[in-house]
């Protein structure tokens, strides 16, 4: 049996492969968990963030925006005791998302200032942040995010690395492979506190 973080993972790629009936069939599950755990706070958040994946992905936009703010207000309401994320996908941070994916880079942009506060410096969430600013045009605020997302990932084979060191080559900024056009946030170029 899966545990519900990989069922959730698992109805995520689901959505993700444009496979909705398979994503439904893990969200019965996870709806059906829901209902033997009323209590399950983090049980809930995780069926409602993939509950709202699904009618995202069916083009079912106000309705996906309606589930994930239910999932946002029971996590601010219930917030996780242990520091590892729980549900593992912050529902603010997932909001983030589907509101830069709907065209609406300001909103988001909020939303993941708003989820780095919940969890500083969280890497997707500093990722979205950066996106949701460069969709705005918003290019010099944009390259600050991308260069702190450097700080927390190098690997060269992660798809918001390569995007991050494309727009600081085009834009400006340190690309955390040594060359340094003017860090801004109190980092020098090797990545030590200045």
């Amino acid at each position: 049996s899966l545990s519900n973080e990989e069922l959730f993972a698992y109805g995520l790629s689901a959505v993700n492969m444009r496979d909705l009936a398979l994503a439904r069939d893990a969200n019965a599950l996870l709806n059906e968990r829901c209902l033997k755990e009323p209590g399950n706070h983090p049980l809930k958040i995780t069926q409602l963030e993939l509950e709202s994946s699904i009618l995202f992905a069916a083009g079912q936009i106000q309705g996906s925006l309606g589930k994930i703010d239910q999932a946002v207000n029971l996590s601010l309401a219930h917030p996780p005791i242990d520091p590892l994320p729980d549900p593992i996908k912050p529902a603010l941070e997932l909001k983030g998302e589907m509101l830069l994916r709907a065209g609406r880079a300001e909103q988001a942009r909020e939303t993941f200032q708003e989820a780095l506060k919940q969890t500083p410096h969280r890497p997707w969430s500093v990722l979205g942040l950066a996106r949701s600013h460069a969709t705005a045009g918003q290019l010099e605020e944009a390259s600050i995010y991308y260069q702190e997302l450097l700080h927390s990932w190098t690997d060269a084979r992660l798809l918001g690395v390569s995007e991050a060191k494309t727009h600081l080559s085009i834009y400006g900024g340190s690309t955390g492979d040594g060359g340094d056009s003017g860090a801004r946030d109190g980092y020098d170029s090797n990545g030590t506190s200045n």
